[in-house]
C-alpha cells in the first residue's frame, strides 16, 4: 500500500510541475505562431486618423510583424518580417529580424544591425516594446522615386523608434496575411 500512495504522490508532483510550466511545448512561437494551425501568421495594427489625432508624437501610421521561418532547424529561434508605415512619409519600411524565444517572451535583433525588440504575450495579441534602437530600412528604394529627410538627405531609413517620438510600444493583433505585406513604395 505504501508503494501504491508513494507513485500517487509522484504522479500528481508530476502533474503539478507540468501545469505550472504550461508543458515544454509551449514557447512563445509555439503559442503565437503555431504550425500548420489555423491561427494568422501575422500581427498588426493600423491607426486611424482619430488615434494618430490624439497621439500627436506618434510617427508610426501602421505596423505588421509575420512569422518567417524557423532558422537553422532550431524551434528556439525564428525569423519575423517587421514593417511599418510613417506618417508624412512616402515610402514603407521593412527588414527581417532573427528572434529567440525565451519561452514567455521572445527578444529580436534587426538583420541590418539596426536594432532590437521585445515580443510579449497580451492575451491573444502580442506586444510589441521597441528596444534601445530601431530603425528600418525603406522596403524598395528606386532612384526616381527617392525622398529626402528634413535636411536634404536621401532617406534611406525610418527614424529611430526608440528616439522621440510615441512609438515605444506597440499591441498587435492577430491580423489577415496582407496585413503584414510590405505596402508598395
Amino acid at each position: 500500500m505504501l508503494g501504491r500512495n508513494s507513485l500517487l504522490i509522484t504522479a500528481i508532483g508530476l502533474f503539478a510541475i507540468l501545469a505550472a510550466s504550461g508543458g515544454a511545448s509551449e514557447t512563445f512561437f509555439f503559442r503565437y505562431f503555431p504550425r500548420g494551425g489555423a491561427v494568422s501568421g501575422c500581427y498588426a495594427r493600423a491607426y486611424p486618423a482619430q488615434h494618430m489625432a490624439l497621439h500627436p508624437k506618434q510617427r508610426v501610421t501602421s505596423i505588421g510583424l509575420g512569422y518567417a521561418a524557423e532558422q537553422g532547424g532550431k524551434p528556439s529561434t525564428v525569423l519575423v518580417s517587421l514593417s511599418l508605415t510613417i506618417a508624412g512619409k512616402k515610402k514603407a519600411f521593412a527588414a527581417y529580424a532573427d528572434c529567440t524565444d525565451g519561452g514567455q517572451n521572445a527578444s529580436c535583433s534587426v538583420e541590418s544591425g539596426e536594432g532590437n525588440f521585445l515580443l510579449m504575450p497580451a492575451g491573444q495579441d502580442i506586444k510589441l516594446a521597441v528596444g534601445s534602437r530601431l530603425t528600418l530600412p525603406i522596403a524598395e528604394w528606386h532612384e526616381e522615386h527617392e525622398e529626402k529627410d528634413e535636411g536634404g538627405e536621401i532617406l534611406a531609413s525610418s527614424p529611430d523608434l526608440a528616439v522621440g517620438g510615441d512609438d515605444r510600444v506597440f499591441l498587435l493583433m492577430p491580423s489577415p496575411n496582407d496585413a503584414c505585406t510590405v505596402p508598395p513604395g
